[in-house]
């Protein structure tokens, strides 16, 4: 795993959502991140609808580390940016990333 196989033409949103829905691991990563954060399970599949879109907002350079900041996000768009980096870990070569509370200290 870890070529998502779509149309490029219908965009990255759309790569995520068929991504999520040929993951079979997804909903174990799910409702431990449910649980993690006390969430609701529907609230957090709402926001991976529209976790790209949300984060391509406030995203700033490539220090080779992504960075979730507690402070910019709602619990439920952590959990869905969490439950997408969880899935690539298991591919050749993830993306390295971390959750921090906030931005100081956090260099």
């Amino acid at each position: 795993m870890g070529i998502i196989k779509c149309n490029p033409a219908a965009g990255i949103q759309n790569a995520l959502d068929e991504l999520i829905s040929n993951t079979p691991e997804f909903s174990e990563i799910l409702d431990a991140e449910v649980e993690r954060l006390g969430l609701v399970d529907i609230d957090v599949r709402r926001c991976l609808r529209f976790a790209y879109h949300e984060t391509a907002k406030i995203a700033h350079g490539n220090s080779g580390m992504l960075t979730i900041y507690r402070e910019d996000h709602k619990d439920c768009e952590i959990a869905a940016l969490s439950i997408y980096l969880k899935i690539q870990q298991q591919w050749k070569n993830p993306l390295s990333w971390r959750e921090v509370e906030g931005r100081k200290g956090a260099e």
